[in-house]
């Protein structure tokens, strides 16, 4: 039920969901539908939370596996670079617009914004236990708040939308440079001495 609300969420938005072909297709009564999730509105914020999860989730891992390979600083700043650059990549933009989908969603629904909050709180724990041991290493400054940092990255991530809405009005290589050099140079942590 929750992987067929998931594929019309991504296939149409959230007014894709239809009750009546989720319990026809998965033969789930009604009744069995509306007891795990309380009405379609729950399913739609059980969904759309998932939905966050799993990306957070593909995002991190990523990253872990990338960064892992390293072996100086050099190798970690390519790996910022590449995985910087494969985040942004235009055919990763579909994702983008769905957590920006699911980030608009919770306005006027507490519960739903509580439980992405609490995932984005997850997933910031999680990016700063991957990069914790480049920062030991001494490839990113000792001050650095690598839960801030991690919260920061995601955020450009979710910003390269902005300039995708309009693809000739910025761009995108320039912005993909600008933002990788950012986020380089935060690491570094220069202004924080």
């Amino acid at each position: 039920m929750l992987q067929m609300a998931i594929e019309a969420i991504e296939r149409g938005g959230e007014a894709s969901v239809r009750v009546r072909e989720v319990s026809h297709a998965t033969g789930v009564s009604f009744a069995s539908l509306y007891h795990f999730f309380g009405s379609r509105e729950g399913l739609v914020e059980e969904a759309l939370a998932e939905i966050y999860v799993r990306s957070m989730r593909e995002f991190t891992v990523a990253i872990a596996a990338r960064i892992n390979q390293c072996d100086d600083v050099e190798g970690f700043r390519l790996a910022i670079r590449e995985m910087s650059l494969a985040a942004y990549d235009l055919s990763r933009s579909s994702l983008r617009f769905t957590r920006l989908s699911v980030l608009g969603g919770v306005a006027g629904r507490p519960q739903l914004a509580a439980r992405v909050a609490a995932v984005q709180q997850s997933a910031n724990e999680a990016l700063a236990a991957v990069i914790r041991p480049p920062q030991e290493r001494g490839w990113i400054h000792p001050k650095l708040d690598l839960n801030t940092f991690a919260a920061w990255m995601t955020g450009l991530t979710l910003g390269r939308s902005l300039i995708e809405l309009d693809p000739g009005g910025t761009d995108g290589a320039a912005w993909n440079e600008m933002s990788v050099a950012a986020l380089l140079a935060v690491s570094t942590g220069n202004f924080l001495d």
